[in-house]
C-alpha cells in the first residue's frame, strides 16, 4: 500500500499482537507527523437547531481525503451509538461560510458535521461559536 500524500510505500510491521488484526492506514508515519490530527469540536448555533462540528486537521495544505480515512471510525461509531436518532451526519472536506449558510437553509435541525479542514476566517466575529473542549 502507498501513502496518499507522498506516494511512498507503507511498510506494515507484523508481530504477535497484530498478526490477526491489522489496521490499514493510508498515510505513512512521516506524513502523519507532518499532518497530525488536531480534532476541534465546536457547536455552531443555526436557525432551528445546531451544528455539532468536528474539524480534523489544522493545515492550509490540501491533502487527499483518503489519507486520514481510517481515523473517521470513532466519529461514525459515536454518531451511530449516541446521535443517529437526533442528528443528521454530514461529512464534507472543508467548512466555509457558504456551507454554513446552506446548512442553515436546509433547516434540518441538529447536524453532526465532520470536516477535514477549517475554512472559516474570522469565525468569532461572524458566528457564535461555543467550543466543547
Amino acid at each position: 500500500m502507498f501513502c496518499e500524500i507522498c506516494r511512498q510505500k507503507i511498510i506494515v510491521r507484523l508481530h504477535l499482537m497484530n498478526i490477526f488484526r491489522r489496521e490499514v492506514h493510508h498515510i505513512c508515519e512521516k506524513c502523519f507527523r507532518k499532518y497530525p490530527l488536531h480534532v476541534k469540536e465546536s457547536i455552531i448555533p443555526i436557525d432551528g437547531g445546531e451544528i455539532l462540528w468536528h474539524s480534523l486537521l489544522n493545515t492550509n495544505d490540501t491533502l487527499s481525503p483518503l489519507a486520514h480515512m481510517s481515523f473517521y471510525q470513532p466519529f461514525y461509531i459515536h454518531f451511530i451509538q449516541a446521535l443517529k436518532k437526533t442528528h443528521t451526519m454530514i461529512f464534507i472536506e472543508r467548512l466555509t461560510e457558504d456551507w454554513v449558510i446552506r446548512l442553515e437553509q436546509l433547516n434540518w435541525g441538529r447536524i453532526y458535521l465532520v470536516t477535514h479542514y477549517d475554512g472559516i476566517k474570522n469565525k468569532e466575529d461572524v458566528y457564535d461559536f461555543r467550543s466543547i473542549r
